[in-house]
């Protein structure tokens, strides 16, 4: 735990290069103690947390290859906890490492690979959504995952998809407004129904 603070610590002061040190003793120790007891969920759970708190340093200090196979891993280790539980709780995490997935993709320039990646998160938080009444941070979650991925599907050229992404960040956005009236999402989705343009994406 001290290991894992400490990373944190470093890691909230721009330190990103200690920190990834300090995460990586704590991964190798929560890793090694996951693997001989794969049952315990809570060591499944602390191994999947490492990997995800590794990716995320790495990703800050500019080591994308590393990130990328932290994040992939953590993603791994926390789909197979979602599957096992099915609780929002796992869900979340699994959003998360996704999300990281797709940061680090967009970050080595993978559009497609990152495209991939945002839609998959974008049925994870879709799924959270329906599961109850959905509080207005799950709506602008999901406006947000859609705004994210029309910004990478303009990239590719797929103004159709681009098209589509934008009338569902209108959609979720506006559902959850209440709550976050102000954000530079809500200012974005003003602009683009005055202007209906797609430059506005920048």
């Amino acid at each position: 735990a001290s290991q894992i603070n400490l990373g944190r610590l470093y890691n909230d002061d721009g330190r990103h290069a200690a920190a990834v040190e300090y995460f990586r003793t704590a991964l190798e120790i929560l890793h090694r103690i996951a693997d001989g007891h794969a049952d315990v969920v809570a060591y499944q759970e602390h191994a999947a947390g490492a990997s995800h708190n590794i990716a995320f340093a790495l990703r800050l200090d500019g080591q994308l290859d590393q990130a990328l196979e932290h994040a992939q891993s953590a993603v791994k280790r926390r789909r197979r906890l979602y599957e096992q539980s099915g609780t929002n709780a796992s869900a979340e995490s699994l959003a998360e490492s996704v999300e990281l997935v797709a940061k680090v993709h967009e970050g080595r320039g993978e559009i497609d690979a990152a495209v991939a990646a945002r839609r998959d998160l974008i049925e994870l938080r879709h799924t959270l959504a329906l599961q109850g009444d959905a509080t207005d941070f799950q709506l602008w979650q999901l406006g947000a995952g859609h705004l994210a991925l029309a910004r990478l599907t303009a990239e590719t050229g797929d103004f159709s998809a681009t098209e589509n992404s934008l009338q569902k960040v209108i959609d979720w956005l506006s559902r959850g407004a209440a709550a976050v009236e102000g954000t530079p999402e809500i200012v974005l989705v003003a602009r683009m129904q005055r202007c209906d343009a797609l430059d506005e994406l920048g």
